[in-house]
């Protein structure tokens, strides 16, 4: 059997950025809290406090961001992406046990552009506007997640399904990131519901959050009903080594290129359009694209960006998806990739 070097492990959220309206910008009540206006700060405080979990005599090795598909563990992606390769290939034959992990995270305060990214749904979004409560970049939010909970499978699982013959093919032909398990918790989000109207009564549900909107300078609470597997961590593996080990990730070597991938459903004269229209603009498209079931792609369509260098491209594809798809949205993903590298994430067109 073969044994397989886990290069680095990354930890991913949940969630879809939004942004308009207004939750209030005046200050919440004082608390315990940690505050965040950065998603970069915000996201590498979540990689330390789960690194010191898992191993608190080493440094982070893995890095926090928003993630954008739950893959089962054991999905393989192609490194440097967020595509999937397989997601049965290497999966382990067991289901790793879900234990308990305390007080992992403290209270967080964030801006309302944040605290979306870190997982306020778009659904949740538009209903709470219809109560006069919206969000914008500039509000403050409250966040708090409890029952912590940690998912994942062990070194010797994964060496099991590296060595089964499905696995050793895709590793022994490119590099691949793997989903290794899950950060499971509640999130509740808070903010103070000061509108321009008086709201009355609560909506108890909305998709799989739980919100109580109070009247007047009553708080807004949205809390997750169930604990949801929000972080996602992912190993980068190389086949070349013969023992298991931990370290930073880093990024492919070469330029990047712009991947389009689509909704199974959706029209694919829609992604061959876009794809003809960024060639004929100059920029590097990747061959080929990709269809994906809908319970594994984004709500809406994204345009996902690894640099900060290639963020003026990235909008400028968005402004192009826009007239197609209303509600695409910009994504920052905090995996290493290579400088101009892209994903566009083209949801099922209403």
């Amino acid at each position: 059997m073969k044994a397989y070097r886990v290069l680095a492990a990354i930890a991913i959220f949940s969630g879809i950025a939004i942004t308009g309206g207004c939750l209030p910008s005046k200050p919440l009540p004082p608390r315990d809290v940690v505050n965040f206006t950065e998603m970069d700060q915000f996201q590498s405080d979540l990689a330390e406090r789960v690194s010191k979990n898992f191993n608190p005599e080493k440094q982070p090795d893995f890095k926090v961001i928003v993630t954008q598909a739950g893959y089962p563990i054991g999905t393989v992606m192609r490194a440097n992406s967020t595509i999937p390769i397989s997601y049965t290939a290497c999966q382990p034959s067991s289901t790793p046990p879900v234990v308990g992990a305390g007080n992992l995270f403290p209270t967080y305060r964030l801006a309302g552009g944040l605290a979306v990214d870190f997982g306020l749904n778009n659904d949740v979004i538009k209903e709470l506007a219809n109560f006069g409560v919206t969000v914008k970049d500039t509000d403050t939010v409250l966040v708090e997640v409890k029952n912590s909970q940690v998912q994942i499978a062990a070194d010797q699982d994964l060496q099991k399904a590296a060595a089964s013959a499905d696995c050793q093919s895709i590793l022994s032909r490119q590099s691949v990131w793997i989903v290794r398990g899950y950060i499971l918790g509640q999130r509740n989000f808070s903010a103070k519901n000061e509108t321009s109207r008086d709201v009355h009564g609560n909506v108890t549900k909305i998709g799989t959050f739980d919100v109580n909107i109070g009247s007047g300078n009553a708080e807004v609470s949205i809390a997750d009903d169930k604990p949801n597997g929000f972080l996602q961590v992912i190993s980068a593996v190389d086949d070349r080594q013969t023992s298991i080990s931990f370290t930073g990730p880093s990024a492919g070597p070469g330029a990047g290129k712009i991947y389009v991938q689509r909704d199974r459903l959706d029209d694919p004269a829609n992604a061959t359009l876009l794809v003809g229209s960024l060639a004929q603009q100059g920029f590097s498209v990747a061959k080929g694209i990709e269809a994906f079931d809908t319970a594994k792609m984004p709500k809406v369509t994204q345009v996902r960006y690894f640099n900060d260098s290639d963020k003026s491209e990235a909008e400028h594809i968005l402004a192009l998806l826009r007239q197609k798809y209303p509600s695409a949205t910009l994504v920052r993903i905090g995996l290493p990739a290579p400088t101009g590298q892209l994903e566009v994430w083209l949801s099922r067109s209403r």
